[in-house]
């Protein structure tokens, strides 16, 4: 089932995920930002550059993770990048792009760069949950 993804893509060091959201760039930053707990409350930090940011999780065997890193380059409502990482895990750069879809809505293009091949299944896996969870917020948003 292809969903609502427009573009999977998976480059040697890199993971770009993009997909459809029926609601306008404002209200997609307003997701990504403000309420980012309503989808992804593991997640936390201010949207100033510099500000840092930090990830709780538990993997599949119940053993907590954490990821940690800062804003880099803030343009709301169009831009959001951070570099981050787990102990032990290569930094990485994480870029979000939101932009008008033709016909409505918007479009969200997550590119993370800087993984060592191994990871970019993983992550792709991850990013692929994470905008799974923005796409269910923003369709209750504008019911």
């Amino acid at each position: 089932m292809r969903g609502p993804w427009t573009r999977l893509a998976i480059g040697v060091s890199t993971v770009v995920v993009e997909i459809a959201l029926p609601v306008s760039v404002i209200d997609t930053w307003a997701l990504l930002t403000d309420d980012r707990g309503t989808w992804w409350p593991d997640l936390a930090f201010d949207t100033a550059v510099g500000a840092p940011l930090t990830e709780h999780w538990r993997d599949d065997a119940g053993n907590e993770g954490v990821a940690s890193g800062w804003n880099v380059e803030v343009v709301p409502p169009r831009l959001l990048s951070f570099a981050w990482a787990a102990p032990g895990d290569a930094e990485t750069h994480v870029h979000w792009e939101v932009r008008t879809a033709n016909g409505g809505g918007s479009i969200v293009t997550v590119r993370e760069s800087g993984l060592d091949k191994a990871a970019t299944f993983e992550h792709r896996s991850g990013w692929t949950y994470h905008l799974n969870r923005l796409q269910v917020a923003a369709t209750v948003s504008c019911t």
